[in-house]
């Protein structure tokens, strides 16, 4: 990862699945990423920086903490998927609500120590704002 060349390949591959995963987002079912949540991706960054909308209960009243929990969830999912892990991408996240396990975490703080701009990069890339 310390490459420039590997890095510029990791962002290229991190973009397409950034893109593709939240529009996996807006058509998930309810309950897939929380128990009771509904999901939708934002055509554009909200003007509280925010990329989804994560409504929970009956009222479905908006859920701010899932939300950013989503958001850190979609990001790291797709940096994961865009790095060549050893073992199948489901050893590193659940791949229905992409919550990272410890190899995942593992792999993230790595990715810092080797390249400490990685998050800011790949924010850049997605053209959001979340923080790590």
């Amino acid at each position: 990862m310390k490459s420039p060349r590997c890095w510029a390949l990791a962002k290229a591959a991190f973009g397409e699945t950034f893109a593709a995963e939240k529009k996996e987002v807006e058509g998930a079912l309810p309950g897939r990423f929380f128990p009771g949540a509904w999901t939708w991706a934002l055509e554009r960054v909200g003007k509280d920086g925010h990329f989804l909308r994560v409504e929970c209960g009956r009222e479905r009243r908006p859920c701010p903490s899932y939300r950013v929990a989503l958001e850190r969830r979609l990001m790291a999912s797709s940096f994961l998927s865009s790095m060549p892990l050893r073992g199948p991408l489901s050893d590193y996240f659940s791949p229905s609500s992409w919550e990272v396990k410890p190899p995942g975490i593992a792999v993230l703080k790595e990715a810092r120590t080797c390249r400490p701009t990685y998050w800011a990069e790949i924010q850049a890339v997605a053209g959001v704002r979340v923080d790590e």
